[in-house]
């Protein structure tokens, strides 16, 4: 038997988004639009693809937009924006029920993310449908493109200097679940010396690696247990156990119980 298997002690959901407008734009230098009214409601997120556009927004200096960047803002603020030569841009107006947490009116530089096209098309194509399952899938991408763009930001943009290399080693742990990892080899993945590395994982992740690491292989023997029919000895193996007398010790340790008790309560 073969498979693949994903788990996360702390799952997220994304707040919701409601598309109302897409436009895509080829402008030129005739291209100047003027905005009188401050009643319009929602955000905006405006992509440019080529060329350069200039933005005018309440309170705020010339915004000048050029290729592969990003700009979020509150409708109701925009007061003008024109194009002096050519500028190609998707514009997506949405409503959130305000949980969202976004990087607004600041030009953002990011390069094209998967599918990006193809979810920007796809945005515009079934908002046109107008009816109820097309419009709740358009707003469902512009809702994962959106966090595409944030997952890229954040990896750009890191609030750790070290974070790029713990999210380096979680990826090396995760991905070698059957072979046991060793603070050293982890120290070495991240590029940091043991010390340091016990240092920079305690202060991104909020524990000491270990604690993590064996934590990681407890709840993933959890869901092997309810979730599939391997054996004991086949998940101690799977989880890069020595025996699998050593993967039940660790596991009464930490459940109070052994993991056949464990599968015969599910």
């Amino acid at each position: 038997m073969k498979f693949d298997f994903s788990y996360t002690k702390s799952p997220l959901t994304t707040p919701p988004v409601a598309l109302t407008t897409v436009y895509f734009i080829q402008a030129n230098s005739t291209y100047d639009v003027w905005k009188y009214e401050l009643d319009h409601k929602g955000l905006v997120a405006l992509r440019t693809i080529s060329g350069r556009g200039y933005i005018n927004i309440e309170g705020m200096e010339e915004i000048i937009v050029g290729p592969g960047t990003l700009l979020l803002f509150e409708n109701r603020m925009i007061r003008h924006y024109y194009c002096k030569d050519t500028w190609d841009f998707w514009w997506f107006g949405f409503i959130t029920d305000n949980c969202i947490s976004l990087p607004f009116d600041k030009v953002l530089s990011i390069d094209m993310v998967d599918r990006e096209t193809a979810d920007c098309n796809a945005c515009l194509n079934l908002l046109k449908e107008n009816d109820s399952m097309s419009r709740y899938l358009a707003s469902a991408t512009l809702n994962l493109l959106i966090n595409k763009w944030m997952y890229y930001l954040d990896k750009k943009e890191p609030r750790n200097p070290h974070k790029p290399a713990i999210d380096k080693v979680l990826s090396y742990i995760n991905s070698n679940m059957s072979n046991y990892v060793t603070i050293k080899e982890m120290a070495s993945v991240a590029g940091l010396s043991e010390r340091r590395y016990r240092e920079v994982f305690c202060e991104i992740m909020g524990m000491p690696p270990k604690r993590y690491y064996d934590a990681l292989r407890i709840d993933t023997a959890k869901e092997l247990l309810r979730n599939t029919p391997l054996t004991i000895s086949q998940i101690a193996f799977r989880l890069g156990y020595s025996s699998q007398f050593h993967f039940a010790r660790a596991f009464q340790n930490e459940c109070g119980i052994s993991p056949s008790h464990f599968r015969k309560l599910i």
